[in-house]
């Protein structure tokens, strides 16, 4: 960062896959300016009662050939990690809530498509039908997800009717005057 300000530099970015074929290259140029005066507003995260983002069209199906369209339909999309043990625990909760509602269910992780199709083979308690993965984290950037597990409740018309981010075995699922507490 010892380059003068207005001085285009070239940046080449590299983002590993599972492997080297895999791999994800692009250039840009970076310009260094003056840090601005005052901090940019950023829209926050979808609340309840906000339309729902489109999911983005880079979700790779894990398992299937491609995802059904949601749209029209209530949906409960599960933000996870393989090495996550609060969305493991929650996974049994999850189940029966969209079970019990109606709700398909479509888990997004943001690890390879290798590591998620691993941990689902040598899953032997039940798990979502639907799995897809985010290498380039679009849904979750877009859905305001920074931690594991988040939980969103979309109405048939796109609008965002729960959020729930974490889970604690303890409490159980709390969705809009339902309890849902483990047995």
């Amino acid at each position: 960062m010892t380059s003068p300000r207005g001085t285009p530099l070239p940046l080449r970015v590299l983002r590993p896959g599972a492997t080297v074929a895999r791999d994800r290259t692009f250039e840009t140029t970076l310009l260094l300016r003056a840090s601005p005066l005052a901090v940019p507003e950023l829209p926050g995260p979808p609340l309840v009662g906000d339309a729902a983002p489109v999911l983005p069209a880079s979700l790779e199906p894990v398992g299937r050939a491609r995802l059904p369209n949601y749209r029209g339909h209530p949906r409960l999309l599960f933000f996870w990690a393989t090495w996550c043990e609060p969305c493991k625990l929650a996974v049994p909760e999850v189940l029966a809530l969209a079970r019990t509602k109606g709700f398909a269910v479509l888990a997004i992780s943001d690890e390879d498509a290798d590591t998620v199709a691993g941990f689902l083979k040598t899953r032997e308690e039940p798990f979502f039908e639907q799995v897809a993965v985010d290498a380039y984290r679009r849904s979750f950037v877009s859905h305001g997800v920074s931690g594991t597990p988040t939980i969103l409740i979309v109405n048939d018309e796109g609008v965002v009717v729960h959020r729930q981010i974490g889970y604690n075995p303890a409490v159980g699922l709390t969705v809009e005057g339902w309890s849902w507490s483990r047995p």
